[in-house]
């Protein structure tokens, strides 16, 4: 099989942790398997995956475990290893009810559970007792919540024997589809690269016409630091919904300037590109042309579309996106292009540093990259508005203390900012961005919260021997 979906024999020892927090959770019992799923950082990329663009990312070490056993009686009994900060739920496993106009940790397990039993078609599922144990930060901006998910759906694979039933990218876009029951209108990178990832590689992530990888090697001297703003990034919060609509309506309008036939069935910024076949310098220059710098109504869309308010409401407006909104179509449309030309440009100057093998030209490669990583945080922030001081601040540090580039990762509006720099320097670096950010935080925050990294493995499931 593919990267991801792996299921392996292993000792109980492996996870000694999270079997002795299932017993402690569950009067005695011993889970029967372990389902894991990492977080991520995305190299370069942001906010694009939803508009059908290739992202760049790769798997960390830090995972979402859930301990589980299989049970013949129809309920689910879904704790979390922090305890009574985060409250346990007992309930169906048939088409288990998701609120999502409640922020709740186990509303990403159900989503999880609920996607693989439509998808598959499972109507009598498996009862499950779970416990689940993160070591990815929630609101980090490196994909807790999606790790959750995937983490919850393997779970569910694999307690109903339905492992060889689904190829790993149709369980990461099942993953990524199942999420939207939470109220997140995510793009799919998030989950893709939990599923799919393989020790040290990057992945470039493609969405057109369906989700494909292909691995990235990244320069053997590139080092990666990821350090926390310690602001915690909620995607419900924040406007990350609101500019996914945004995206959608820049697509409409510049559709329809472009006098496209078939304006009205674009609906995501990489639809006009495969209707227009222009490059992705000449759709930035056409977000120039045609699209005003500042905010739109709802009313000044449909008199661009020519359409009753109320239909272009109807046709565009989702996930709580109000119509009292405003809009910013022209710069969140040029960053969406932009971005996705620096994404391939950075997988391209990789290739070719691959292809030479030699380290002759190290100064240059980092360079390049370390240019694009910094294009990409300055776009993030004055095009699409998600970072925050925080971040920008960390961005700084980071530079200052010998970053070659650095830029915000994730959703933004807080969370991780990701810096490059040779393997070499890392040790410094890190200690410069602990001495300027952290202060006088405790240690074990410290650890937690800056770190260099590697790409790591994706999801897997672990049958315990007895």
């Amino acid at each position: 099989r593919s990267p991801g979906m792996r299921s392996v024999r292993a000792c109980r020892s492996e996870h000694e942790r999270v079997c002795g927090l299932f017993a402690d959770a569950f009067g005695g019992a011993a889970p029967a398997f372990v389902a894991r799923a990492p977080g991520r950082v995305n190299l370069i990329g942001e906010h694009i995956d939803y508009c059908g663009y290739s992202v760049l990312p790769f798997a960390l070490a830090q995972s979402t475990e859930i301990a589980c056993r299989a049970t013949d009686e129809p309920t689910l009994v879904i704790k979390n290893a922090r305890g009574d900060a985060y409250p346990p739920l007992q309930v169906s496993a048939r088409d288990p009810p998701i609120d999502s106009s409640r922020l709740c940790w186990t509303n990403y397990v159900l989503a999880g559970i609920k996607g693989i039993c439509e998808h598959l078609h499972i109507d009598s599922p498996k009862g499950m007792l779970m416990l689940l144990d993160s070591h990815v930060p929630s609101g980090s901006g490196l994909s807790s919540s999606s790790s959750i998910v995937v983490a919850a759906a393997l779970a569910t694979l694999y307690a109903n024997e339905r492992m060889r039933d689904i190829d790993p990218a149709q369980f990461a876009s099942v993953c990524a589809r199942a999420e939207h029951y939470i109220g997140t209108i995510g793009g799919g990178m998030d989950q893709a690269i939990s599923v799919l990832a393989e020790p040290g590689k990057a992945k470039l992530i493609s969405f057109l016409p369906s989700l494909t990888t292909r691995n990235v090697t990244l320069p053997a001297a590139a080092g990666f630091i990821v350090a926390n703003s310690l602001v915690e990034a909620n995607k419900y919060a924040s406007c990350y919904n609101t500019r996914v609509v945004e995206c959608s309506l820049a697509a409409a309008v510049l559709a329809k300037s472009l006098s496209l036939s078939n304006w009205q069935q674009v609906r995501k910024l990489c639809d006009l590109q495969q209707s227009s076949a222009l490059a992705l310098d000449q759709l930035a220059a056409g977000v120039d042309s045609h699209l005003k710098p500042g905010v739109y109504t709802i009313s000044d869309v449909a008199k661009q579309l020519d359409l009753p308010t109320e239909e272009v409401e109807k046709r565009y407006l989702r996930g709580g996106v109000e119509p009292t909104a405003q809009f910013k179509l022209h710069d969140r449309a040029l960053h969406v292009y932009t971005e996705a030309a620096r994404v391939l440009e950075f997988a391209r100057i990789c290739d070719a540093a691959a292809a030479t093998a030699s380290t002759s030209n190290n100064a240059t490669t980092f360079a390049s990259l370390g240019r694009l990583m910094d294009q990409s945080h300055r776009s993030c922030a004055e095009l699409y508005e998600c970072s925050c001081t925080e971040l920008d601040a960390l961005v700084a540090i980071c530079k200052k203390c010998g970053a070659v580039g650095a830029r915000l990762t994730g959703a933004g509006w807080g969370g991780c900012v990701v810096a490059l720099a040779p393997v070499s320097v890392l040790d410094d670096l890190r200690a410069g961005i602990v001495a300027a950010y952290y202060g006088s935080k405790p240690a074990n925050v410290v650890a937690a919260a800056v770190f260099a990294t590697v790409p790591a493995a994706g999801a897997a499931v672990s049958e315990l021997l007895q």
